[in-house]
């Protein structure tokens, strides 16, 4: 359970197979270790696991804490080990005799949840107060739509008015229909008009379709033939001048082609200009 989770350490005399202490670090642990005689247990706190409580716990081999040290920013907690004869050999730990082992990681009983309302009230919890409320009040009834109440009587009287109203529109429906296919049949049988009473309704139709078609368009005259062309002439003219202002080696083959015949057109609209002069 160290690191992210919260873990308890039990202590056991491995000759014996007996537990002997058990501890719970609830900092949550990196590092745990036993010192180079055995006697001591420490666990530390450190980072970039944790980047708060840093620190580290000594522990006697029973599980005892015997020193905690916080430490702003630790990173490492380990024993060193030094030469022989640096301390003074001890003598053999002392029994636990009548030490009472205190087990955190025993499982508490499980109890029934109890809203803060109902706490401390004699009865128990939540389901022996509804047991005793029922038992008060009686059973409860439940109304079922085959116990002719207000509810059901007014949703029959409901479903019977929608099919009447449904009955009624389907027969006018019906009615109506019959009526349509009586007037097409005596529409079929009246008489067709005379051809006499045609023919003479001929002429005024068409005089009447002559006077609602337009007008012909009116066709142009040479004059504004030779005005439109004209001006057809000066559009190519700036075309060219345009052509005429890029440089020479970035032109394609079109507008060198317009280049060429430049002479040509200019030539064209004077012609044209003496025809308009003459017209």
């Amino acid at each position: 359970g160290f690191g992210a989770l919260q873990g308890h350490m039990h202590f056991w005399d491995a000759y014996k197979k007996k537990k002997i202490g058990v501890a719970h670090d609830r900092e949550g642990p990196k590092y745990y270790g036993w010192s180079p005689d055995s006697r001591r247990f420490i666990t530390a706190t450190v980072r970039p696991l944790r980047t708060v409580d840093n620190g580290y716990k000594v522990w006697s081999y029973a599980g005892e804490l015997k020193k905690h040290c916080v430490i702003n920013q630790l990173y490492q907690a380990s024993y060193v080990t030094a030469g022989a004869g640096t301390y003074e050999n001890k003598p053999q730990s002392p029994r636990l005799r009548g030490r009472k082992i205190q087990d955190f990681a025993a499982a508490k009983p499980v109890r029934a949840y109890v809203p803060p309302s109902l706490r401390g009230r004699a009865g128990g919890g939540l389901a022996a107060q509804l047991r005793k409320e029922r038992a008060e009040s009686g059973p409860t009834r439940i109304r079922t739509g085959l116990d002719g109440g207000k509810n059901n009587d007014k949703n029959r009287k409901k479903r019977e008015r929608r099919r009447k109203k449904a009955a009624a529109a389907a027969a006018s429906n019906e009615n109506a229909t019959a009526a349509t296919s009586g007037a097409a049949a005596s529409g079929e049988t009246k008489k067709k008009p005379a051809p006499a009473a045609a023919a003479a309704a001929s002429p005024a139709a068409t005089a009447k379709t002559a006077a609602t078609s337009p007008p012909d368009k009116k066709e142009p005259t040479e004059q504004e033939r030779v005005q439109k062309k004209i001006k057809a002439l000066k559009k190519k003219l700036r075309q060219i001048s345009q052509i005429e202002e890029k440089d020479p080696a970035t032109l394609n083959d079109g507008q060198k082609n317009k280049l060429q015949n430049k002479p040509k057109i200019e030539a064209e609209i004077a012609d044209l200009a003496k025809k308009l002069a003459k017209m």
